[in-house]
């Protein structure tokens, strides 16, 4: 069974060079270096070549691959190119101060373009505080001080290559779920199974899920007593006054409001609670995808009306088209009465009957057939 690639491109960015190759070594061992003596030796003994022999041990650290920037325009570039080319980077090591762009603005300026790469700034000194980091480019951007060990280097690396490999795949998978067909009698429990989910990601034990009615959200199912604590009033209020139509997730004090189609969550955070920027990344994916659910669950029934009464329309042409025959067949027949020597004053009514039953049935016919509509004047 192969082995699924993941991406271990790493982009170290380090005015100095020394720390570039330093991490660089520390992620791609130097191998074993060829020597001809010893290699002469071990295939007359062997009688196999020496680098079969002395094969290193298989590992499960990943195989990286490294890139190298000098500063942060160059290393900003570098991830432009890699996109471009359809070949992002996993993860980047960043360090603080350096000429030019410093760590952090390196580290916004990238996440403009890719935000979905891993960086952990390494440096010994820097200006930033932590949190001033943290408010600038986003919680999941890294952060390890200098003197660093090698087990550390190599263990950030991993993880960071890890969780960028993690969100890929669930990406694909939430991509996936969102693909498919689902009638409307199981759209109950799609919404129900969203809602479990979306409060078990952010950490919740109070949600709602709503269907706007009148523009106002109503409540289908809860988690919890959360209209205990929260009016829905006062909140459909807020969310209008937000302009949250325009957005598809977003935070309004504790209160994480996520919108699909006409459907709503809303959840509670616990106190003082924000959101982190990839889970709000991850929960605004997972709640477009759940759009794209909710919306192929409309359209598959939708599909199905139109489908039986396609089905209907085509009995019903054959029912009319087997009928109108004996129907036209009732003048004929009462002429024949007539010429028999009967004289009924019904049979004139049943005459009129079946002409406008085989109007009726023409008019169908044309209907279904889509002939042309013949226009007259009329004396209105």
């Amino acid at each position: 069974m192969s082995k699924e690639k993941i991406n271990t491109r790493v982009l170290i960015i380090d005015d100095e060079e020394l720390v570039r190759d330093n991490i660089e070594e520390i992620l791609i061992p130097r191998k074993y270096q060829k020597n001809e003596a010893i290699s002469n030796a071990s295939s007359i003994l062997f009688d196999e070549e020496e680098e079969q022999i002395l094969t290193p041990a298989k590992s499960n650290i990943p195989e990286f691959m490294v890139d190298k920037a000098i500063n942060g325009m160059e290393g900003f570039e570098k991830v432009k190119l890699s996109i471009e080319d359809k070949n992002p980077y996993a993860l980047i090591f960043l360090d603080m101060r350096m000429p030019g762009w410093d760590g952090l603005e390196t580290a916004i300026r990238i996440k403009e373009i890719d935000p979905k790469v891993e960086i952990v700034i390494v440096t010994a000194f820097s200006d930033k505080s932590i949190e001033d980091i943290v408010a600038k480019a986003g919680q999941n951007v890294g952060y390890h001080c200098k003197p660093y060990a090698t087990e550390e280097i190599l263990q950030l690396a991993i993880k960071g290559v890890n969780d960028y490999n993690k969100l890929r795949n669930l990406e694909t998978l939430i991509n996936i779920i969102a693909n498919l067909s689902i009638s409307e009698n199981h759209l109950n429990t799609l919404l129900q199974n969203i809602l479990d989910q979306l409060a078990m990601y952010i950490e919740t034990d109070m949600a709602v899920m709503g269907k706007m009615e009148n523009n106002q959200y109503e409540k289908l199912f809860s988690i919890g007593a959360l209209e205990e604590k929260i009016n829905l009033s006062q909140l459909n209020q807020k969310i209008n006054s937000a302009n949250a139509n325009h957005d598809d997730v977003m935070q309004i004090d504790e209160i994480i409001f996520a919108k699909m189609e006409e459907y709503a969550v809303f959840a509670v955070l616990k106190k003082d609670t924000q959101l982190k920027t990839e889970k709000l990344y991850l929960l605004r994916l997972f709640v477009q995808n759940a759009a794209k659910a909710i919306r192929n669950a409309q359209l598959y029934e939708e599909l199905i009306k139109k489908e039986k009464l396609s089905a209907i329309g085509t009995a019903m042409g054959m029912l009319m088209h087997d009928l109108r025959t004996p129907i036209k067949n009732i003048p004929i027949l009462t002429e024949l009465m007539r010429g028999d020597g009967v004289d009924n004053p019904l049979l004139e009514m049943v005459e009129q009957c079946g002409e406008q039953a085989a109007e009726i049935f023409d008019d169908f016919l044309d209907f279904i057939n889509e002939s042309p509509l013949k226009k007259e004047r009329v004396n209105l």
